[in-house]
């Protein structure tokens, strides 16, 4: 399984980090600084099957989710 993190640097993002490898999963950090068209596909490319988001960057994922429906990215 693959794990998508979109967050900042935070105690938060380290638990990830060091949790999902321990559960056995591949774990895949997006660059939150990254347009939101660009966002949506590096996910998608990867296959990442599950996406943890940073609360402070929420409204660029309600744009990525967005521009998935429009772009037909899944």
């Amino acid at each position: 399984m693959r794990v998508a993190t979109l967050a900042w640097n935070s105690h938060r993002h380290l638990e990830l980090y060091l949790a999902v490898p321990c559960m056995g999963a591949v774990l895949h950090t997006v660059n939150a600084r990254l347009q939101a068209l660009d966002i949506a596909r590096l996910p998608a490319h990867a296959e990442d099957r599950v996406l943890f988001v940073d609360r402070s960057i929420w409204r660029t994922v309600g744009t990525e989710i967005a521009l998935r429906n429009a772009f037909g990215v899944h």
